[in-house]
């Protein structure tokens, strides 16, 4: 982020990154076995997913959703955001 990044989000994303990948395993995600090092990066901290462009998150994050109940609804227009008490 070449120091342009809100402390408080990059906090966040490096204190909740290895629970979310847990998560992601749990739900059926896969990924190749050691990190590696993402382009402009200096450190290998990133699990590249064994499916390409992205399939392997939209089945993971697909079955967990139905399995959670979520009705999935295509073709349908958002009107408007509904958020939680916690925001």
């Amino acid at each position: 982020g070449q120091h342009a990044n809100d402390p408080a989000v990059v906090g966040v994303l490096a204190k909740n990154a290895g629970d979310a990948l847990v998560w992601l395993e749990r739900h059926g995600m896969n990924f190749l076995p050691e990190p590696f090092e993402v382009f402009g990066s200096e450190w290998r901290r990133c699990f590249k997913p064994v499916m390409p462009r992205g399939l392997g998150y939209l089945r993971a994050l697909t079955a967990a959703a139905y399995s959670a109940g979520v009705e999935v609804k295509l073709a349908v227009a958002a009107e408007r955001f509904v958020r939680d008490a916690e925001g």
